[in-house]
């Protein structure tokens, strides 16, 4: 099967195009209104999807500019910032909000499942909120950041094309690579995947990237447990000797969810 490659910065209808809060946490949405005060260009208000598109056409961006709804902050408005199952009055909310977002003009959702509290969502309550975007969104798409990059890289990429599968949900896999040592020759593998997915009549489509990975946060390499909680709990427990020597054996030694299943060192 041939392949379609768009080279980042290329024109789209002569115009440059940008697709932000593609990570799956942002800035947006919101309940308290964020203020960002910029010397010499304003201060900007802001705290829903349609809000921050009101303001970039206010102030005239130099490139078309496209919004995705950050499950993440579904979830952390919903659930708050706790590592737990969601309950059905928050996956209510979640949908509430969602639909709110895309209303408001965004394009589709995207997910960092790698990331706190991204990575705190079941498939089943992804399922929920992708299913909405099929349904009601025909022209909508899911961009997730997969579970692992890493260690049990082919199931990640399996599970999020299987989501398509179930809710009709077009995906679009974010950031697709398989650069670590371990996934070495198995990128045949996966294009073999994302075919038979797509000639069994599944919108599956992917992007990547030339470069190493970098511009991440440092508590991202946190097992997810580590994470739980407001930043302050994260502080304490780091500031624990003895749960510090279990977090540094987590990410240094076995390797934990917060860095792919595989060991910095």
């Amino acid at each position: 099967m041939g392949y379609l490659m768009l080279q980042p910065g290329t024109k789209i209808d002569s115009k440059r195009f940008e697709i932000r809060l593609q990570v799956g946490m942002g800035i947006l949405p919101m309940r308290i209104a964020s203020r960002m005060i910029m010397q010499g260009v304003g201060m900007f208000q802001w705290k829903s999807i349609g809000g921050y598109l009101d303001c970039l056409e206010r102030n005239h961006t130099a490139t078309n500019v496209a919004l995705l709804v950050p499950q993440g902050n579904l979830r952390l408005l919903a659930c708050g910032p706790c590592e737990k199952t969601a309950t059905k009055k928050e996956i209510v909310d979640q949908v509430k909000l969602l639909r709110e977002a895309m209303d408001d003009g965004a394009i589709g959702m995207s997910s960092g499942l790698t990331y706190t509290p991204g990575k705190c969502a079941s498939d089943d309550k992804l399922a929920v909120l992708c299913g909405v975007l099929a349904k009601e969104y025909p022209r909508a798409y899911y961009a997730p950041h997969l579970r692992s990059y890493g260690h049990r890289a082919m199931e990640s990429y399996e599970e999020m094309i299987d989501l398509g599968k179930k809710t009709g949900c077009p995906i679009h896999l974010t950031h697709a690579h398989l650069g670590f040592p371990e996934n070495k020759g198995r990128a045949p593998e996966l294009l073999s995947m994302v075919d038979r997915a797509r000639s069994e009549g599944n919108h599956v489509t992917l992007n990547t990237y030339r470069y190493c990975p970098a511009n991440s946060t440092r508590v991202a390499q946190l097992p997810s447990w580590a994470n739980s909680g407001e930043p302050s709990e994260t502080l304490k427990r780091l500031d624990d000797p003895e749960t510090r020597e279990k977090i540094r054996v987590a990410v240094v030694e076995t390797g934990c969810d917060g860095g792919f299943g595989i060991p910095t060192n």
